[in-house]
């Protein structure tokens, strides 16, 4: 969309947001927004979000409140964003996508800029929303709406993306194989993991790129990010259960991926143990009765274990790449935690490529 001059959040105006809500068919003709006022929101290390407060020239059916999802202000993690292609998977949800899936989401109002410079989109607002923290995590009610969410976002495509066109997996998994000892000894030097905790990262690194290409199929979209920060529960006033957010990380992949990194990073070790099978079973219960065929629950739970690695590696790695805050290491520390436990629990070192 041509709408220059608004891709940084103090460029939004209240003549721009006419222009986006006119385009996407959500103002009717003749009315203007006539002010808007912004707050900052969310935990977002690579993205700013903003929340602006609209009101317009008369009475309308328009949102009261959009949110705007701006590429990092901050030139080093905005470039290191576009190298890792986080952006350009976002534009890609919302673009190719979002319409096609059954996973609760915000409605994507408008696409702005170039996802490889700077951008903005401008999106539904799912408020008012129940707060939930990664780091305190969520109850057993949420995480089984997360669960049926999964089933919406993978069913769909299930076996069905072997070659799709905004795959980046081929060019971005290989990077950060190369690059994860490097991150990984930044986050031990800087975030001080438990000896134990940080043995699984120097069994991980030598084979990480066999990993990445042992990932059982079949493949389907998965989130990569699938974490609590990255979802909001009780929306659109407690209309629907859960909605998720922040699609950077979109890949080909098994489904499992997903499941194993919500709930590894979502529960202290004793409550993941007492949950952890009924949540699996629901999951592979809802692929089955959503059409998914030829895959058993023995191998749901083999690969769920397999997968247990895209838990701890994405801390490890993301840590030394965004900027650091209190919040944010608290979270870093807590997710290795829980996932290193996991990890333990469920044998899935025996698992790991044995390497070349």
């Amino acid at each position: 969309m041509e709408l220059p001059g608004a891709v940084a959040p103090a460029a939004v105006d209240a003549d721009w947001l006419t222009a986006v809500l006119h385009s996407c068919g959500v103002l009717g003709r003749g009315v203007r927004v006539e002010q808007a006022s912004g707050e900052a929101i969310g935990h977002g290390l690579l993205c700013e979000s903003v929340r602006f407060h609209l009101t317009y020239s008369e009475s309308t059916a328009a949102p009261a409140t959009v949110v705007g999802k701006f590429s990092a202000q901050h030139p080093r993690l905005r470039a290191g964003a576009i190298a890792e292609e986080v952006y350009q998977r976002e534009f890609a949800f919302y673009a190719e996508l979002s319409t096609g899936l059954a996973v609760p989401t915000p409605r994507c109002l408008a696409l702005v800029g170039d996802p490889e410079v700077e951008f903005v989109l401008v999106l539904e607002d799912l408020a008012p929303t129940e707060p939930v923290d990664q780091v305190e995590g969520c109850s057993l009610k949420q995480a089984e709406a997360v669960i049926d969410a999964a089933v919406g976002l993978h069913a769909p495509r299930w076996g069905a993306v072997e070659n799709a066109e905004w795959s980046v997996r081929d060019r971005w998994l290989p990077r950060i194989a190369e690059a994860y000892l490097k991150s990984f000894e930044a986050f031990v030097r800087e975030l001080g993991p438990t000896a134990e905790e940080a043995d699984i990262g120097e069994r991980l690194a030598p084979v990480l790129g066999q990993w990445f290409a042992g990932q059982p199929r079949p493949w389907t979209v998965t989130h990569g990010d699938f974490r609590l920060d990255n979802m909001l529960f009780g929306i659109r006033g407690g209309r629907e259960p859960v909605g998720i957010l922040d699609w950077q990380t979109l890949l080909p992949s098994s489904g499992t991926a997903d499941i194993a990194y919500f709930i590894g990073s979502s529960f202290e070790p004793d409550v993941r143990r007492t949950h952890e099978e009924r949540l699996l079973r629901r999951y592979h219960a809802g692929l089955v009765a959503a059409g998914v065929g030829d895959y058993p629950y023995e191998q749901c739970l083999r690969d769920y274990r397999y997968n247990c690695f895209l838990g701890y590696m994405m801390p490890t790695y993301s840590a030394a790449l965004v900027k650091r805050t209190e919040r944010g290491d608290a979270m870093f520390s807590t997710w290795v935690r829980r996932v290193s436990a996991q990890i333990h629990d469920l044998d899935c070192l025996a698992l790991l490529p044995r390497g070349i």
